[in-house]
């Protein structure tokens, strides 16, 4: 035992030494740098927050609009960790001067070194994020010759999107869509974008033109200056990068001095055309941008025009990819019939202006011309049909996984005789567990212009060496899904885990739904139950409807679903469920009520809260039947388990009874915070009530007892970056009471990450618990180590090595009994 023991404190306490942070280091131990550490490349980040819940990125983003601001998440421990982070930067020096300004709004902020693998994945997701930027300089695509639309807005003085640029004037504000500048440009500011913004909602909008985008506010004050005798209304905001990226889509044409436009009689031939420019490589923004046109797609086909415009905008805000051009095009008929003309005309041109040539560029110069007002009196020409160019895609993901678990137990007891005489029994050694346990998870998807389909299988076998032991096998999921995309309906058929439309658990039948509009959704389920263990069959069916959302944030769901065993009623349900969803609040229940037993079988609602000062709090209140009620459970206990030969010999209203009599109520109550405090740590409090109900019993199944309600108060202190810039440090400590017991833990954990492949966690659980009704005392001590490794980027090799040392002690015997354990695996994510 102390051999382990000391290996895992020592662990622990070169943890402290290992890794010296940055800030802590001076200039005697740090050394003059040798020819190849000068040619590493360090990358810095600050980090804003940590967070086991999902952390929004909003606030952060609106704080500071000229710094790329994005979320990562990790495993630590089995659990997800959420960061918020900010950067790049180009040293330390430079990560720090921006914590100091942060920390007065985000007092966990603190400097982090990212590996390499997370500064790639950075510039896959976030493009031109670097620690220093060169400028860039966008070439101006020239106008398209002999084309009847209005002039294409000038580009601003600032081409390439530059997160320094965010200065703009506030020329106007107008409660109707504004159309052109009601006065000229100076000469000097002819340059800069001219754009129209707008906010608020339906009846409540109001327009905006603005003027960008200056980098500095000498620059942009000096051009208020000019501006205020035709603007007198004119003021100075600063925008963030996303307004900069979209203003380009909704500029408009610098105003020139009084010019009469010529009336055009009809739409012209299309002219010739400059060469199509090559077509875009494929990205690694394709995957998301298909997802958004699909969205997009499905909103405009039912007339939802606000989301589909929401859907292309997003696109749109990508970098460019291969579905960017069809995007352009669709956001523009959007506008369109959203009766947004103004907007839609801005679309259809700067689609023209990015690709001038083309069978899309023909049908957008006949949308534009509809739009013009001086072709009111001339017919509409004939408008093209859109055709979209999606090629089918096949996928296959998911995890193979292989390992073998090897366990050890000793049991050695003595007897403490009321005299001096002590008696020992010798130890009984003996291997309890030894088996190799692999798992498969794959799901294969086709994606095409008409179907979304998917293959998954998810299957867990155990191959025991233990003799008397047999092998099992756990086939969670086996099934196809079918998915129409045009005509909205969906099918699953096969092995599937359950949880919707009432049904409790894992089934073998079929899951069919079809959207007959935006927000509602009908769904049927039949099948039969996997987890049975009795002589008797079951099968179900049910049917429900999805609804929402509503409100941006409201959803929820009805269903009915009745089971039957051996040709009679097991389990008839009314259910219901309700969703909220929000960045700050996310809340979930459910209500399930048995019509033929005519009392709840489960009532459940949870919620989570998270304040933009950090703190998270959580609520559960968990009321359900157990097990879950339904008439085969009066076969509990007794060796004749079927239905079918039970009614032989009683009725099915005894059968009632005696299911009622073998099912316990359980309540489960649940409040907990947490808070991220000083630069590195976040501390939380949870309080926890479980409750179990007495049976009544049967004449085979001796009644249980009321367990009595027993408390759990956990505090827990989590902290990132202490010993190393890289690792993690949990402290738990719970105490419980029972009416017959009453107990203390305290875990101490750490995970180290070092390179970019290596981890290791430590941890240290320590357990005392008092039995008032027996006077006996347990304590148990257990320390683990984990190491793992990550071998080309998608194989993890794992392995565990850990001891469990129990004693208790009754007034007349004392029992010690040790475990050894270990672990060794590999994951290959696919």
């Amino acid at each position: 035992m102390w051999a382990v023991t000391l290996v895992v404190l020592l662990l622990l306490c070169t943890n402290l030494s290992w890794v010296i942070p940055a800030h802590a280091r001076t200039e005697d131990d740090s050394g003059a740098k040798t020819a190849p550490d000068a040619r590493i490349e360090k990358y810095f980040v600050v980090t804003l927050r940590s967070s086991l819940t999902p952390i929004s990125d909003k606030q952060a983003k609106r704080d500071f609009p000229d710094r790329p601001v994005y979320l990562l998440q990790s495993k630590a421990f089995g659990k997800n960790v959420y960061y918020l982070r900010v950067g790049l930067f180009e040293d330390a020096t430079a990560a720090a001067a921006f914590r100091d300004q942060a920390l007065a709004k985000y007092p966990a902020a603190q400097i982090t070194e990212i590996a390499s693998n997370e500064y790639a994945i950075i510039q896959r997701t976030m493009p031109g994020v670097r620690p220093t930027a060169p400028k860039m300089e966008a070439k101006i695509i020239p106008p398209v010759p002999a084309v009847t639309v209005p002039a294409p807005a000038r580009e601003a003085k600032v081409e390439a999107f530059s997160p320094k640029a965010l200065y703009v004037l506030q020329l106007k504000e107008s409660e109707q869509a504004i159309a052109a500048a009601p006065a000229p440009l100076p000469k000097t500011l002819k340059d800069y974008r001219l754009y129209v913004t707008q906010t608020g909602e339906k009846a409540k909008q109001r327009y905006q033109l603005k003027l960008g985008f200056f980098e500095n506010e000498q620059t942009v004050y000096d051009a208020l200056k000019q501006l205020k005798p035709s603007y007198p209304g004119s003021k100075v905001i600063r925008v963030t990068l996303d307004e900069q990226k979209g203003s380009l889509r909704t500029a408009l044409g610098a105003p020139a001095p009084a010019v009469t436009a010529p009336t055009i009689a009809a739409v012209p031939a299309a002219p010739a055309v400059a060469p199509a420019a090559p077509p875009i490589p494929a990205t690694s923004f394709d995957s998301q941008a298909q997802v958004l046109l699909d969205k997009g797609r499905t909103a405009l086909a039912r007339s939802n025009n606000a989301v589909a415009i929401a859907a292309f905008d997003q696109l749109l805000r990508l970098p460019p990819n291969q579905y960017s051009q069809d995007a352009q095009e669709y956001i523009g008929l959007a506008r369109e019939r959203a009766g947004e003309t103004v907007a839609a005309r801005k679309e259809y041109e700067l689609y023209l202006r990015l690709y001038p040539a083309g069978e899309g560029a023909d049908r957008v110069r006949q949308r534009l011309a509809a739009l013009d007002v001086t072709l009111a009196k001339a017919p509409p020409p004939a408008l093209k049909t859109v055709k979209p160019r999606m090629e089918a895609q096949s996928t296959v993901f998911g995890s193979f996984s292989q390992y073998y678990y090897h366990g050890a137990s000793k049991l050695d007891t003595t007897t403490l005789a009321t005299t001096a005489n002590i008696q020992s029994q010798a130890g009984l050694t003996r291997t309890d567990q030894s088996a190799l346990i692999s798992n498969l998870n794959l799901t294969q998807r086709y994606r095409s212009e008409d179907y979304d389909n998917r293959f998954v299988v998810r299957d867990t076998h155990t191959k025991n060496f233990l003799q008397g032991q047999d092998d099992t096998n756990r086939l969670s999921a086996l099934y196809y899904e079918l998915k129409d995309r045009q005509l909205d309906y969906s099918a699953r058929m096969g092995r599937q885990p359950g949880g919707t439309s009432g049904v409790l658990g894992r089934f073998d039948g079929i899951l069919a739904g079809y959207n007959f509009s935006p927000k509602w959704r009908v769904n049927v389920v039949g099948g039969k139950p996997v987890d049975n263990s009795f002589e008797s069959k079951q099968n179900f069916l049910g049917a429900g409807v999805d609804i929402g959302p509503f409100a941006e944030h409201w959803g929820g769901a009805l269903y009915t679903i009745e089971q039957t065993v051996d040709g009679v009623t097991d389990r008839h349900a009314l259910g219901s469920e309700i969703r909220y969803f929000s960045p700050v609040f996310t809340m979930f229940g459910l209500f399930d009520y048995d019509v033929e037993f005519q009392t709840q079988n489960i009532t459940l609602i949870q919620g989570n809260w998270t304040a933009s000062s950090g703190t998270t709090t959580h609520v559960l209140f968990d009321r359900r039947k157990t097990p879950s009620l339904m008439l085969t459970n009066a076969l509990l206990g007794e060796s004749d388990t079927s239905i079918k030969s039970q009614l032989m010999t009683k009725s099915y209203e005894e059968l009632k009874r005696q299911a009622l009599n073998l099912t316990s109520t359980t309540d489960l109550y649940s409040v907990g915070v947490s808070q991220p405090f000083a630069t590195r740590w976040q501390a939380g409090f949870d309080v926890q009530s479980a409750h179990t109900s007495s049976t009544v019993g049967s004449p085979n199944m001796p009644a249980q007892p009321d367990t009595g309600t027993i408390y759990t108060y956990t505090g827990n202190l989590i902290g990132s970056g202490v010993f190393t810039q890289r690792d993690i440090n949990v402290i738990n400590v719970s105490h419980i009471d029972a009416p017959t017991y009453a107990g203390n833990s305290f875990a101490l954990t750490n995970r180290l990450l070092w390179g970019a492949s290596w981890s290791l966690d430590t941890t240290l659980h320590w357990y005392k618990q008092h039995d008032m009704s027996t006077n006996t005392d347990l304590k148990r001590f257990a320390p683990s180590l984990r190491p793992g490794y990550k071998w080309k980027e998608n194989i993890t090799l794992e392995a565990e090595f850990g001891q469990e040392t129990t004693t208790t002690t009754s007034p007349t015997t004392e029992d010690k009994s040790r475990r050894r354990y270990w672990s060794l695996g590999y994951r290959w994510d696919f």
